[in-house]
This record gives structure tokens, C-alpha cells and sequence, in this order.
């Protein structure tokens, strides 16, 4: 398995961020911007970092590759992700348009999470705006996690549950094995939307992050490294809100989080937040410092892509469909 790990990435050719922007080249999409204030991750950067995985894939469709065309590859982002303090984690989300390219028109099936997943605003639009069934192999994958002491642990994606392109931009996987909480700790996902965990009177303090591996000639270096920013969330359609981050190409799929301390809150607040943190999910919490996944990165609209503007997909989006999966994955 290393050895075509390896091959994968050694073969990474780059592809073009925010392909079909009129009016950019790809050398000026993936030039940092005046004012970039993001930070390249580091020993002493947060721990919860590790949950941000790089997701390298063959982006060729399968049947192109059956007809034996050369594999071109590329970079994106995910984040693992889990419901339960302390538990292993398995289940990864990512940008959908980074597996768009595996969407077959044969041999068509629901998805086993499908009664989950109409509960869902994305489920509502499932029939005709959603893609449900895969047509890849998952040696054609390759999904990269390092832990906060170095150690690289390695994984494919061996399927996906389901994905939007449309409405929404997400995928929900599973790695081929679970990665132990001891080498890498999934990044917990949101017991609430990002807006109620971004409230200053019940979390003073509280801050958001976006995270992934750009492929910026600057401080992205070229995806080799992981870039993040603290940076305002805002609001916007459902499916597709918007951050006031700096990212580029390759980061998409990548984390946005939210760290919350329950220490700044006053003891009635925090009392009920860990009350309510537990009722949602698996685990026992304290009056300490949480960060909480709350959604994937997008990226930026073509009238956006030479500004502090990064969309991403709120968790609340699907979530119904992503607790459903987590459960049955503890």
C-alpha cells in the first residue's frame, strides 16, 4: 500500500484552481493576495489540525481510465470526522466537486443511508440534483493524515456514502480502516449550527477557522504544507455560506471548525452547554476548550477568487445524514 501511496504522489500533477474563471490564469488564482494572513501549520499549532487530511485522487473519470488514458491527479482537502470523544475515526468529509469525476450513469442505486438523507435539506432535491451512485477504485486514492508529533498515517477511501455538487458541495466517505484516536483525533462534529457556537454571549471568545492544504505559490507551497486562518463566518444560501478566509485551490474540502471555551462562559451557560454536548453526542464533556467541525470548504466564486471570500458547506446541511453514518460507525 505505501509503495502506490507513494507512486500517487510522486505522479501529482496540479491542476488549475477555480478552473473556469474567465479573466484569471492559473499562475494569478494561485498567487497569495495582499493582506493573506494565514498561518502554516507547526508543532505549536492547535492539535486539532491532524483531523485535516490531504485527499489525493486520480481525477480522470473510470471509464476514461478503462479506455487507458494517462492518470492526471490532483489535490484536495477532508476532514475526519466523529461523534464520540476518544473514538477512532473512519468517516471523512469532503468537497464534492473533488469526487464529481467518479458520478457513473449505469447501474444506478439509493444510497443505504437514503431514509437519513431525505430528512435532510439536501435530501429534499436528492432525485434529480444529487449524485448517489460511484464508479471508482479506491487504489486510485490516497488520503493523508499527520499526526501533532509527525507520524503520517495513511488511508484510502474505500467508499462514499454520498455527495451533492449542486445545491450543496460535500461528500461523506469511509477510509478503508479506521485510524486509531491514539495517532490521529477526528475533529468532533458540531452538536449546533456555527452561528449559536459563534454567539459571543453564550461562548465569549469563540472563533472560527478555516483549514486544508492550498496550492499556493506562497505560503501553501504549492499544497506541500497546511495553511489556516482565523477569520468571521457569514451567513448566505442554504448549502453554500460564506467565510472571510483566505484559501486557494486544494484546500477544498478542508475544515472549517469552530473552538469554543466553556471556561469563559458563565457557570449556568457552561453547565447547559455540557449537558446539551453530551445529549448530542457520545461521550463526557467539561468546562474546557472544544473545537467542533461545522462544515467543508468550498472555495471562491470566480468574482470572488482575488479576495478574502471562501464559501463553505454548513454541517447543518446534511446533518440528519451525516449523524446517521457516524452512529453506525462508533
Amino acid at each position: 500500500m505505501k509503495k502506490t501511496l507513494v507512486t500517487i504522489l510522486s505522479l501529482l500533477v496540479v491542476g488549475a484552481a477555480h478552473a473556469g474563471c474567465p479573466g484569471y490564469t492559473d499562475e494569478e488564482l494561485l498567487m497569495e493576495n495582499y493582506g493573506d494572513d494565514r498561518h502554516v501549520r507547526s508543532a505549536s499549532s492547535p492539535q486539532w489540525l491532524e483531523a485535516v487530511g490531504k485527499f489525493v485522487h486520480v481525477k480522470n473519470p473510470q471509464w476514461q481510465l478503462d479506455q487507458g488514458d494517462e492518470k492526471e491527479f490532483e489535490i484536495c482537502s477532508v476532514s475526519l470526522v466523529s461523534d464520540t470523544v476518544g473514538g477512532d475515526g473512519q468517516i471523512i468529509v469532503g468537497a464534492g466537486h473533488c469526487v464529481v469525476q467518479w458520478v457513473s450513469g449505469f447501474n444506478r442505486k439509493e444510497s443505504s443511508y437514503i431514509d437519513a438523507l431525505r430528512a435532510t435539506t439536501s435530501g429534499k432535491h436528492w432525485e434529480s440534483d444529487t449524485v448517489y451512485d460511484w464508479d471508482f477504485r479506491e487504489e486510485n486514492t490516497a488520503v493523508i493524515f499527520t499526526s501533532q508529533t509527525g507520524e503520517v498515517v495513511k488511508r484510502r477511501l474505500e467508499e462514499i456514502f454520498f455527495a451533492e455538487t449542486d445545491r450543496g458541495d460535500y461528500f461523506i466517505g469511509k477510509l478503508d480502516d479506521p485510524i486509531s484516536y491514539r495517532q490521529i483525533k477526528p475533529l468532533l462534529n458540531a452538536p449546533a449550527d456555527y452561528s449559536d457556537l459563534l454567539d459571543q454571549d453564550e461562548f465569549p471568545g469563540a472563533f472560527a477557522t478555516m483549514a486544508g492544504f492550498s496550492r499556493d505559490s506562497g505560503r501553501g507551497q504549492n499544497g506541500k504544507v497546511m495553511t489556516y486562518d482565523v477569520c468571521n463566518l457569514a451567513g448566505g444560501q442554504n448549502g453554500l455560506k460564506m467565510g472571510h478566509c483566505y484559501t486557494y485551490g486544494g484546500a477544498s474540502g478542508g475544515a472549517t471548525a469552530v473552538t469554543v471555551d466553556l471556561r469563559n462562559a458563565n457557570r449556568e451557560n457552561a453547565e447547559f452547554w455540557v449537558e446539551y454536548f453530551e445529549e448530542t453526542l457520545n461521550g463526557r464533556f467539561e468546562q474546557k476548550e472544544y473545537t467542533f467541525w461545522v462544515g467543508n470548504i468550498v472555495g471562491s466564486r470566480c468574482s470572488q477568487a482575488k479576495e478574502n471570500r471562501t464559501f463553505f458547506t454548513e454541517s447543518t446541511h446534511h446533518t440528519r445524514l451525516l449523524d446517521a453514518i457516524l452512529l453506525d460507525h462508533r
